[in-house]
């Protein structure tokens, strides 16, 4: 049976800012984001671009924030369970490609997906009344598994991306990697080419004086030593554009 859920996701500010700065569709990040969620990448071995960094932020929440309790989706199916995850767990430690062992893994997902009594996951969220979300099978049993709703996977990506906060600690080389901002930096890096940032539209003057002055703001902040003090700085320049863009 589908199950549709309608939550209301509260996106934080940061996301927000993030968004606006890049150019990037805040539902194109959202979707690339569970796009690129695998059950094969919180079992398996090997390094998958893009998939790692993403199911890492999911990973996260889970160990960080356990709801401690076991999941009911397979409660009628155990043994199917135990034998799909068995099976993924074996397809993890064999030597080879991880990406082909990424897709070998597909009909044990399939199979967990098509057994599971779904509690939590949802085939599609709306943000706005044109604005979907489209979760596939990987999103879906991790939620059943953990005992989560999709809204609190995709509030818990948003709350760790911060650009101020990226930007400040590049230049004093003081990185702090979660796998959300890994993330967001990758799409940054052109990792996703399509649908991410809306290139149609030709640069407003407002956008063109933005990123003159962004980069003016780079070499000032050059001489600030101090973490916070630079991402306030970088926060507060953010903060201005977004009111501007908005009045």
């Amino acid at each position: 049976m589908t199950v549709q859920r309608n939550d209301i996701i509260n996106i934080p500010l940061e996301f927000k800012l993030a968004c606006l700065v890049e150019g990037f569709s805040e539902q194109a990040v959202l979707q690339a984001f569970i796009d690129h969620i695998s059950f094969y990448a919180v079992l398996g071995s090997g390094y998958i671009k893009g998939y790692r960094e993403a199911t890492s932020a999911l990973k996260e929440l889970n160990f960080t924030n356990s709801k401690g309790q076991a999941s009911e989706a397979f409660a009628n199916n155990r043994e199917i369970a135990s034998q799909c995850t068995i099976e993924i767990l074996k397809i993890g430690i064999q030597t080879g490609n991880a990406k082909a062992k990424k897709n070998r893994s597909r009909k044990y997902i399939k199979k967990l997906f098509d057994t599971m009594e779904r509690t939590y996951s949802t085939d599609k969220l709306y943000l706005a009344e044109e604005s979907v979300l489209v979760f596939n099978e990987d999103f879906q049993v991790l939620c059943e598994f953990f005992n989560r709703y999709p809204k609190e996977y995709l509030e818990y990506f948003m709350s760790k991306i911060d650009l101020a906060d990226h930007l400040a600690r590049i230049g004093l080389n003081k990185l702090i990697v979660n796998g959300s901002m890994a993330f967001f930096a990758m799409l940054m890096g052109g990792f996703i080419k399509d649908n991410i940032r809306n290139l149609a539209k030709p640069a407003t003057e407002l956008q063109i004086e933005f990123i003159d002055e962004l980069q003016q703001l780079h070499a000032k902040n050059f001489i600030v030593r101090n973490v916070e003090k630079r991402r306030v700085i970088y926060h507060n320049f953010f903060y201005n554009y977004y009111n501007k863009t908005n009045f």
